[in-house]
């Protein structure tokens, strides 16, 4: 990505006086650009909150182009219209290459999140933004410290300082507690060097908002598994679902065909009983919907396969995304413990993909998807199991090379290892599958019936 154009010299008009010179950060590489943000993240932060309106002002070299592009996308919603998408990706490749390299640098808090923008792009400039939000977050955890050491002086203050946590609205007391997950899981996205996480969206709204990208999507690509977490998904949840994300997407068999993302784009349900709110479905179903055009337009050349797996409030998540008029594309959907199968949905017909391959793990001893359709059902859409056509897959063993301990915890649906990983693993490599064996076997009839299956599913173990 590295272009001719892009000396010193070429982007000084993009900075003001004291700010980078975003020319010689274009230059730099990968590497060079992280260790950049993380020695200078005050200039970082500077550079993540400048605006399309700034960029309509632009002078210098490039001026002419990049005032041409933020007019082109001044007016377009691609973070949630999906018919936007194709327009950004039209308005940013007629940028020529120096300019495209220099405003990713530049302007990373636009081109960061923007779908439509190709990812690799987009890679590059949340390095600098994720750096600039932690910052941010860790600024107002020291400012909330402040105020509560002022608080606890005395008595009076203490007092005082009580009055005004009873009196304040909810939502404040919600953000005050959100505060210290965000700082935690926004750390773990920028001190996590090994591999470096590759970030398209790094946003401190809400509970925090992240996408990320295991791997790279190139002409090679024949898999793209994307992981749409449950509820009480928050920023802090990054690491444990990037595990999961791993276990299920089969780039450990090979990188290069097999890549995975992680989406939590958007505000997830904090409790079981924000479920009922159809507002979070409602919510996601464009953002969902927008990315996958974003993603549409990643695997036009190699023609990947798109795989959605959607774990408890996940699955209804994507659902609601590939309801008729959100148009979300999947040619497999896979629903791991999930109570509803999208809001408004009664079955495929109801989806954009009325003829995508569909597949369910429900465990043995977790109630809670039969429970959540219970009570839940009408904001998380029709049953999966009974209305989808699916194919129910063996949840099995938590080590299914050992065929021991039995998978029951609603959690446990991505443990690396489990049948139930690797099954999920095989839809993503194509491989066979291993189907249900039904329910109120013993550990030894159930493994008994796995190994007269004969089923070379599961890479890496023994059928």
């Amino acid at each position: 990505m590295r272009e001719a154009g892009t000396g010193p010299g070429a982007g000084r008009a993009l900075g003001a006086a004291g700010a980078p010179d975003v020319a010689e950060l274009a230059a730099l590489d990968a590497a060079g650009l992280n260790h950049w943000a993380r020695s200078h993240v005050g200039a970082a932060t500077v550079l993540a909150a400048r605006s399309v309106a700034r960029m309509g002002r632009e002078r210098g070299p490039h001026g002419r182009a990049l005032r041409r592009f933020a007019s082109s996308i001044s007016g377009l919603r691609a973070d949630a219209r999906r018919a936007d998408v194709l327009a950004v990706r039209q308005a940013f490749d007629a940028l020529p290459a120096a300019a495209r390299e220099l405003v990713t640098v530049a302007y990373p808090g636009v081109v960061g999140p923007l779908n439509g923008v190709p990812f690799e792009y987009r890679v590059r400039a949340n390095q600098l933004v994720v750096v600039a939000a932690l910052h941010t977050l860790q600024r107002r955890e020291r400012i909330e410290a402040r105020r509560q050491r002022a608080e606890g002086r005395n008595r009076v203050t203490r007092w005082a300082g009580r009055l005004r946590a009873w009196a304040e609205p909810s939502s404040v007391r919600a953000r005050r507690r959100d505060l210290g997950r965000m700082v935690a899981g926004f750390r773990h996205a920028v001190e996590h060097q090994e591999p470096p996480l590759r970030l398209l969206v790094a946003s401190t709204a809400g509970a925090g908002r992240v996408v990320a990208l295991d791997g790279v999507i190139g002409e090679g690509t024949r898999s793209v598994t994307v992981f749409v977490p449950g509820t009480t998904t928050d920023a802090n949840s990054l690491q444990a679902n990037m595990e999961r994300l791993r276990a299920v997407d089969g780039s450990d068999a090979d990188p290069v065909a097999h890549t995975g993302v992680y989406w939590e784009g958007a505000e997830f349900p904090r409790t079981l009983v924000d479920n009922a709110a159809p507002r979070f479905a409602i919510g996601l179903r464009d953002l969902l919907a927008a990315f996958d055009a974003a993603l549409d337009l990643e695997t036009a050349v190699s023609g990947a396969r798109q795989i959605y797996v959607g774990h408890s409030f996940g699955g209804a998540a994507i659902g609601s995304a590939e309801a008729l008029g959100h148009d979300l594309t999947a040619d497999a959907v896979v629903y791991a413990g999930a109570p509803g199968a999208g809001y408004g949905i009664r079955g495929p017909q109801d989806t954009a993909n009325p003829f995508a391959r569909r597949y369910a793990l429900v465990a043995q001893g977790d109630l809670n998807p039969a429970a959540g359709h219970f009570f839940f059902g009408r904001t998380m859409g029709a049953a999966p199991l009974t209305a989808m056509g699916v194919t129910r897959l063996s949840t099995g063993f938590l080590d299914h090379a050992g065929r021991t301990g039995r998978l029951h915890n609603h959690d446990d649906y991505f443990r690396p290892g489990s049948t139930s990983a690797l099954n999920i693993r095989a839809v993503a490599l194509a491989h066979p599958v291993l189907e249900w064996q039904g329910s109120g076997l013993t550990d030894a009839e159930l493994a008994a019936h796995i190994d007269a299956a004969g089923v070379p599913a599961l890479p890496g173990v023994p059928a």
